[in-house]
């Protein structure tokens, strides 16, 4: 009898304590907002909102069916940030926002910019796939004026007898270590005819802690940020954040001067990457291989920067050109020295202007259909 009281006893306490716990961690969270980010955290928490998702093994993703408005601005060049101009960002803002106006992310509900696409391909169809970044997203631009789409019009004109079909598969951070792994997702559920990858300047940013292909999810990182996040979590963070030693973070600035010489030519490189020059050539040939084995043909964007060291001129962001890369450094070069500037968002090195996705999307689209004339019957299934 007393053995079984006990027992009913040590029952309710536990149930008690549980009840305590649940109804305390629930109470604290809606007291005390989410912890803020620290340094070197991964993803970090702008890439997980705003048009993007979490994924386990792409770090984020797009939002399917997201169309919110664009309120995310570039009002600099890195070499100011450098150089620790005072900058008046309010009035940059008013500057710069015009150029921004009307533009929305038009995700459609398969989590790519623009419109829906099949899977089931049918007869008569070229289609192709875009990878890559936040250029080949469009951003700053709407879905019709990104580049991808300006391709789509252009073989449209040249092959009227093809139905000529797109996959934007761009997204806003990606390195190519990303898109290799997207390629493995995209590929087999799409089954392209061409693909176009566009990759480099993303993989030579500063590595947040390690690099992108070392971030690989794990148990006791999922449990910390749990704790992290949790009501009592975010009490002791609370209490004892001020005596908590914050990690040094220092950025990294790249000279021009040392930059002629390197892999990556793009300023705030750091002393580790997201991705390591030998691993960002395995990476091309990876997805080359992928293609191949689709039967895909397999072109690589490259993309240059304008003004990224403070002159007015345009670099390659990557000393590298695969044999298979389209030539659009090359175009673009060809253009007088004063006209470039207007081919890319104001204080921008690398996102594309209306005009400047017409410049590239006309390029692509004159060496794809290049390769379709030499080859119709093996393209067209």
């Amino acid at each position: 009898m007393a053995a079984g009281t006990a027992r009913k006893t040590t029952i309710f306490a536990m149930v008690t304590v549980v009840i305590f716990l649940v109804v305390s961690d629930i109470s604290l969270r809606l007291l005390i907002p989410s912890p803020p980010s620290r340094p070197f955290e991964w993803p970090p928490p702008d890439k997980t909102r705003h048009g993007t998702m979490p994924d386990k093994t792409l770090f984020w993703k797009l939002e399917p069916g997201y169309n919110g408005p664009w309120g995310i601005y570039k009002l600099a060049y890195t070499h100011e940030l450098a150089q620790k101009k005072k900058i008046d960002w309010e009035a940059r803002k008013q500057m710069v926002a015009p150029a921004y106006k009307g533009i929305t992310w038009q995700v459609n509900q398969e989590g790519f910019r623009g419109s829906m696409v099949s899977r089931e391909k049918q007869p008569g169809t070229i289609r192709l796939l875009f990878l890559g970044t936040s250029i080949t997203f469009g951003w700053g631009v709407k879905a019709e004026q990104a580049f991808p789409e300006i391709v789509r019009k252009e073989l449209a004109k040249a092959y009227p007898e093809s139905t000529i079909e797109i996959v934007n598969a761009g997204v806003p951070g990606y390195s190519s270590y990303q898109g290799l792994e997207y390629l493995k997702r995209v590929l087999p559920a799409y089954r392209p005819d061409i693909v176009l990858a566009e990759f480099g300047i993303n993989d030579g940013t500063m590595a947040v802690g390690k690099e992108d292909k070392d971030w690989q999810p794990r148990f006791s990182h999922k449990i910390r940020l749990e704790l992290r996040n949790s009501g009592w979590g975010r009490l002791v963070l609370r209490v004892f954040q001020p005596l908590i030693k914050k990690p040094a973070v220092v950025d990294v600035w790249q000279r021009w001067d040392q930059a002629k010489g390197t892999f990556y030519r793009i300023s705030m490189t750091g002393t580790m990457t997201r991705v390591a020059p030998s691993d960002f050539e395995a990476n091309l040939e990876k997805m080359a291989t992928l293609c191949r084995e689709s039967k895909a043909l397999f072109f690589v964007y490259i993309p240059s920067l304008y003004n990224e060291y403070g002159k007015k001129r345009l670099v390659r962001s990557v000393n590298f050109t695969p044999s298979n890369a389209v030539p659009i450094h090359q175009t673009l070069l060809a253009y007088p020295a004063e006209t470039i500037e207007p081919f890319l968002l104001p204080f921008d090195e690398a996102h594309l202007s209306v005009a400047g996705h017409k410049v590239v999307g006309d390029c692509m689209a004159a060496c794809v259909a290049v390769f379709l004339f030499a080859n119709p019957a093996g393209i067209v299934s």
